[in-house]
């Protein structure tokens, strides 16, 4: 009966774990030999440190089309295994 409930957890979660941005600016700024840098700092680096807002769009549409396709595939293979009845 939780199946549905741990499909939709399981997915926000997914999605919300490549959002994280403010942990990384207010720690480390990508850390030593950019170690902790991750797909949102890289779309800040580019469009407001280095005012290319250009290629910081690009990279949000391919971050965007990846957690789509990421959040399809994983909800696909999660329904199979969730019974409604």
């Amino acid at each position: 009966m939780l199946g549905p409930t741990t499909v939709f957890v399981v997915t926000i979660t997914i999605i919300r774990s490549f959002q994280v941005f403010d942990s990384v600016e207010a720690l480390t700024q990508g850390g030593p030999v950019k170690s902790t840098y991750v797909m949102m700092y890289a779309v800040y680096e580019k469009a407001i440190q280095q005012n290319l807002v250009g290629m910081g769009a690009a990279v949000t549409v391919l971050f965007l089309l990846f957690v789509m396709l990421l959040t399809t595939v994983q909800r696909w293979y999660t329904e199979r295994k969730v019974h409604y009845s």
